[in-house]
Parts: C-alpha cells; sequence; structure tokens
C-alpha cells in the first residue's frame, strides 16, 4: 500500500523489510532515487528491539524518531 501527502513538496515515504540485503539493498537504492525517503527494516541494523517486549519497542520507536524526526532549535 502506498500513500502520498497531498500538496506542493510533499514526499512519499516507503518502508522496505530486509532492506539491509542484496536485494532490499538494491530496492532501497532505486526508491531512494526516484525522490522516496526510505526506512529500512532489517534485522541487521543500527537500532535493534525485541518485538515481543515492550519497552524495547517503545525504546527503538523513539530511537528512530530522534533520527528521523526534523528538529527545531531551542531558544530562550
Amino acid at each position: 500500500m502506498s500513500v502520498a501527502a497531498e500538496g506542493a513538496g510533499a514526499q512519499r515515504v516507503a518502508a522496505v523489510t530486509g532492506g539491509a540485503g542484496a536485494i532490499g539493498g538494491a530496492i532501497v537504492a532505486a526508491l531512494e532515487a526516484s525522490g522516496h525517503r526510505v526506512v529500512v527494516i532489517d534485522r541487521n541494523a543500527e537500532i535493534s528491539v525485541d518485538l515481543t517486549d515492550e519497552a524495547s519497542t517503545r525504546g527503538g520507536a523513539a530511537a528512530a524518531a530522534c533520527w528521523f524526526t526534523p528538529r527545531q532549535p531551542l531558544t530562550r
């Protein structure tokens, strides 16, 4: 399923499972080349979680959000 945001500057986001392998890596490269933002899901990743453990899953989600969420500068 593909969902695209509406409006000017909208960018598609793709999630690729098995993206660290040869075929998945080629799919990731092709999607990036066509302008998609890509989230790679694989067992060999920089963020590792145990999906059977809620605390681990929440921690992984928080780590991913920190990596992929635009940050605003802090001002006083």
